[in-house]
């Protein structure tokens, strides 16, 4: 049932009883399937498909708010996992708020919605940090985003929210849910995560049957030029998913709860294969994304039990704000950072010599650095690191060795025990399975398993979307990885060689095309437009050419601050202005930032083609000396002119979401 803490229950009893258990109907499934067609990353991206994921998202919030009889405009609607609920209201005690969960509707999609008055909402540090709290971030200071964004840590589960929110409606007006039949009942675990009719193919064969099952594939949106299929170039943000992982989302979702925990299982024994984890050496938890699973290492593992150590966080400037805040804002350790190159690589020679220089030399008297914490690739250079010659050093000094897999396990082999990776986490989001599921891997004695007890209870809430990143893992390692590797290369060398050819263009690093040069890049590309400013580009790319890319910094702000040469006192300016004129101030416009556009396996060489033709138009326009003065600062720009294709847009995206969060 739903739940009310310290409000009035006579509210609460105005509300339909939603205590029938779960059924389905064709309205429900519709919507979700309608919302993955257009699925995106929210708030961050520019193009159609992002737009459309946060309209729907936005609309959930409202749904829920409705739903709670609580109206008023300061009351706001957070959504989060059952682990993060349990945080937050640990920081909110007594405070008044209103919750429910899809589990009190029988679905397993591991959502939570609290309703509350922004003014009881704890200040300070949020309960977790990392990409979306934050407007701007330096070595020593954060400047927090508005709420709620600030208490939805990483990305949130946009598809889960947006089904929970139309199952709840469904409830509200007394329409069903699902119509379960016998047979969806009787799936088995195998049926479950292995039945999809492409048994028959594997490698590049595989790859080729699964590009016609994306869903969403050749969806038209408003453009210049009329409809045009829509191009999605942010991957590294979050990727789309295909029939296959969203029939087995379906399946899990009807199942039986004994089955369900089955299914959450044998995800753990794929999850393990696929890292090269064993069960006997590694343990895994699902948490709700990336950034949700690294605060979790964070606030559970134990540095050291002796008393008389100062332990050390040793990090990188390259990292995601997932893999820097939640070490930075532990008080029971401090951050230091290895430099990094401007193609975004580490010198081992230089890590092996802190390593020994505090923990050997003992020059720093009592710190010692106990973990190393780094991305296995960056998500703004595609830098892949290597995690091999890190892990041996790491090893040598005693030092547990950590890894943001975020932007690296959909796209190269990874494999833990060789490497000798300690902990490592990922998110389903960013490996074409967008429901809510990501996990934390570590090797046993590293994390008490005490302290994790909470996780592992919260794990079956998400059952449907931790199938869905099971089946992910499947297809992705039948396909396999020198088969995504060779194809990401193809797209990634094309494009950069096509961007090197214009003058105005400037790529940030590696930027050989050769299979020796471009062999620890993977499929992201982030550049400039010296005339353009980085806003206005991804608009025009969005616009002109149905293509949905990002601007901006990423939430990686230090590594591209750093790469524009951005000097500390406009950084600080910045910041000043973010904080006395927060409405008046988009970060956008006072931020230096960058172009990114990002493949995964749905992507083509005709897409990159049509994307060449469209860059070339932005590039060759006329700007205003406005414009080209803006740009050369790199920042984006305030001064974005509406046009007839834009309120288009907006209309297309309002119809299209009313139409299926209609009650």
């Amino acid at each position: 049932m739903d739940k009310w803490y310290n409000l009035n229950l006579s509210v609460a009893n105005q509300q339909p009883d939603l205590s029938d258990g779960i059924q389905v109907s064709e309205d429900f499934e519709r919507t979700v399937l309608m919302a993955l067609k257009t699925y995106s990353n929210v708030h961050r991206g520019s193009g159609h498909f992002s737009l459309m994921s946060t309209e729907f998202f936005e609309k959930s919030r409202e749904i829920v708010k409705a739903y709670s009889g609580l109206t008023g405009k300061e009351y706001v609607t957070i959504f989060c996992s059952p682990y993060g609920f349990n945080v937050l209201t640990e920081q909110l005690g007594t405070k008044n708020y209103f919750y429910i969960s899809s589990s009190d509707i029988g679905l397993s999609l591991g959502v939570v919605a609290i309703v509350i008055n922004r003014n009881y909402l704890p200040g300070g540090t949020p309960f977790q940090t990392g990409g979306g709290v934050v407007k701007l971030v330096s070595p020593k200071s954060v400047v927090w985003s508005n709420i709620p964004e600030r208490y939805e840590a990483g990305t949130p589960a946009v598809i889960n929210a947006i089904a929970f929110a139309k199952a709840l409606q469904l409830k509200i007006n007394n329409r069903k849910i699902i119509l379960c039949d016998e047979k969806s009942k009787n799936f088995t675990v195998n049926e479950i995560l292995n039945a999809d009719g492409l048994d028959a193919y594997s490698g590049i064969e595989l790859l080729i049957k699964l590009r016609e099952k994306l869903i969403g594939k050749g969806l038209e949106v408003p453009t210049v030029n009329g409809f045009k299929p829509y191009i999605n170039f942010d991957n590294a943000a979050s990727t789309p998913t295909f029939e296959p992982i969203w029939n087995t989302f379906k399946k899990t979702l009807l199942s039986e709860t004994k089955i369900q925990k089955q299914v959450v299982e044998e995800t753990k024994s794929i999850c393990s294969k696929f890292l090269d984890a064993p069960r006997e050496i590694y343990d895994i938890v699902f948490a709700n994304n990336t950034t949700e699973a690294i605060n979790l290492a964070a606030k559970t593992i134990c540095l050291t039990d002796n008393s008389d150590i100062e332990p050390v966080v040793l990090n990188s400037p390259v990292e995601h704000h997932s893999n820097e805040l939640p070490w930075r804002f532990n008080k029971n350790f401090s951050l230091i950072r290895l430099p990094a190159n401007e193609n975004g690589l580490l010198n081992l020679e230089t890590l092996e010599k802190y390593l020994n220089d505090y923990n050997v030399k003992k020059l720093y008297g009592k710190k010692r650095i106990k973990l190393f914490s780094v991305c296995g690739s960056s998500n703004v250079l595609g830098t892949f690191n290597d995690l091999h010659a890190i892990g041996k050093i790491t090893h040598k000094y005693g030092v547990i060795f950590f890894v943001d897999a975020a932007q690296l396990v959909a796209h190269r082999k990874t494999d833990m025990l060789e490497c000798r990776i300690d902990i490592l986490a990922f998110s389903g989001h960013k490996m074409y399975a967008p429901f809510g599921a990501g996990a934390l891997v570590f090797r046993k004695g590293c994390i008490e398993h005490n302290n994790l007890i909470p996780i592992h209870n919260y794990e079956n809430a998400n059952a449907a979307g931790i199938a869905a990143l099971g089946k992910s893992m499947v297809l992705l390692q039948k396909i396999g990885f020198d088969v995504i590797e060779k194809e990401e290369y193809k797209l990634t060398s094309q494009v950069i060689r096509e961007l090197l050819a214009i003058p105005e263009i400037e790529i940030f690093g590696q930027k050989s095309t050769d299979s020796s040069g471009i062999s620890n890049r993977g499929a992201i590309v982030s550049f400039k437009i010296r005339k353009t400013p980085h806003n206005l580009a991804v608009k025009e790319l969005a616009e002109i050419g149905a293509i949905g890319a990002r601007d901006g910094c990423f939430c990686s702000h230090m590594i591209v601050k750093h790469l524009l040469k951005i000097h500390p006192l406009r950084e600080k300016l910045a910041e000043l202005l973010l904080i006395l004129l927060p409405k008046l101030s988009h970060p956008s416009s006072l931020l230096p930032g960058l172009v990114r556009i990002s493949f995964g396996i749905e992507n083509s060489e005709d897409e990159i083609r049509h994307f060449v033709t469209i860059i070339r138009q932005i590039v060759n326009r006329h700007g205003s000396k406005i414009e080209r003065f803006i740009a050369s600062k790199n920042n984006g720009t305030p001064f974005i002119k509406h046009t007839e294709t834009q309120n288009e847009i907006e209309k297309f995206i309002k119809q299209y979401v009313v139409e299926n969060l209609k009650s």
